[in-house]
C-alpha cells in the first residue's frame, strides 16, 4: 500500500500478491482450497472443465469481452495465396459447434471485429457451416493452381499451447479434414514461439487470440491495413482496404467514420 496515497486511511489491503502457474488445473485446485482469491480473465485461463460445470455456475461471472479468435493464414506462401482456398477453410467452418461444445461462453462470429464492436449484422456476411459451398470453392481453387488432392502440400494448422487452443484447433482440423477429404496437421508450440512465426512468416496457418486494446473497431481492423504493419501476419494488403483506414483515422465527424469502418469491415 502507498502510503503517499490521498486516502490512504481508506486502503484496507497491505498487498496484493501475484502467483505465475502455468497449468490451469493446478490454479483452479489452489482457488478450491481457498489459497487463491482470484482466479480468471484477466490473469488467468480457466479449465473448460471449470466452465462447464454445474458446480463452479454460481461462482462464475460474466461480462462481455471486445476478443476474437481469428486464423491467420499466410497469404503469400503457395497454395494459399489463391483466395477461393482461403475462403473454402472459412465456409467449412462450424462456428456455431465449435462456440457451444468447445470454447463454452463465447459466441459464433464471421468477422474480424470482436462481436461487440462490429458494424455489421451476421445476415450481411457470409454463410457459416456452408461445407457444400466450401468444397466447390475448394476444387475450383485446387484446379486454377494446378493441384489435386493428392499434389495439395500438407496441411498444418499452428496453435500455442495456451489452455484449451490445442482443444480448438483439433475441432477444426476434425471439420476440414471432413469436408474435404485431407490430411490436416496441427502443431503446438509455446506462444512466444508461435509469434515469432508470426512475425517472420514461417508459418501456413495459425490461431490467435485478439483482445482489443481500446473499445473501437479501428483496433483490429487497423492491423489490416497493408503487409508492413504490426500484426498483419497474413501479409494480406488490399489498396482500397489501405484508403478507407487512413480515411477513418483523419475523419473527425463520427457517423462519418463509422460508416467508413463499416465498409472497411
Amino acid at each position: 500500500a502507498n502510503e503517499h496515497y490521498w486516502n490512504q486511511s481508506r486502503v484496507s489491503i497491505p498487498m496484493i500478491s501475484f502467483s505465475f502457474i502455468k497449468d490451469p488445473m493446478t490454479v483452479l485446485s489452489l482457488f478450491e482450497k481457498g489459497e487463491i482469491d482470484f482466479i480468471g480473465d484477466p490473469l488467468t485461463t480457466l479449465p473448460l472443465d471449470a466452465l462447464s460445470s454445474d458446480i463452479h455456475s454460481h461462482r462464475l461471472h460474466y461480462q462481455d469481452v471486445a476478443r476474437t479468435y481469428w486464423i491467420y493464414i499466410n497469404t503469400q506462401q503457395f497454395p494459399y495465396n489463391s483466395v477461393k482456398l482461403r475462403k473454402a477453410l472459412s465456409y467449412a467452418l462450424d462456428r456455431t459447434m465449435l462456440t457451444t461444445h468447445v470454447f463454452q461462453g463465447c459466441l459464433p462470429h464471421k468477422s474480424p471485429v470482436p462481436k461487440n464492436l462490429s458494424l455489421i449484422s451476421d445476415e450481411e456476411l457470409y454463410a457459416d457451416a456452408d461445407p457444400a459451398y466450401a468444397l466447390i470453392l475448394f476444387e475450383e481453387g485446387l484446379a486454377e493452381l494446378g493441384l489435386t488432392r493428392d499434389t495439395l502440400p500438407p496441411v498444418v494448422l499452428s496453435h500455442s499451447t495456451i489452455t484449451g487452443q490445442k482443444t480448438l484447433a483439433e475441432a477444426i482440423q476434425q471439420q476440414w479434414s471432413k469436408t474435404f477429404g485431407i490430411d490436416v496437421r496441427i502443431e503446438g508450440s509455446e506462444w512466444s514461439v508461435l509469434a515469432s512465426y508470426f512475425n517472420n512468416g514461417g508459418f501456413q496457418m495459425g490461431g490467435c487470440l485478439r483482445s482489443a486494446l481500446y473499445n473501437d473497431p479501428l483496433y483490429h481492423l487497423e492491423i489490416f491495413k497493408d503487409k508492413d504493419f504490426p500484426y498483419n501476419a497474413s501479409l494480406w494488403e488490399s489498396e482500397k482496404y489501405t484508403q478507407l483506414i487512413n480515411l477513418a483515422s483523419v475523419t473527425c465527424d463520427p457517423k462519418e467514420r463509422l460508416g467508413i469502418l463499416r465498409k472497411a469491415e
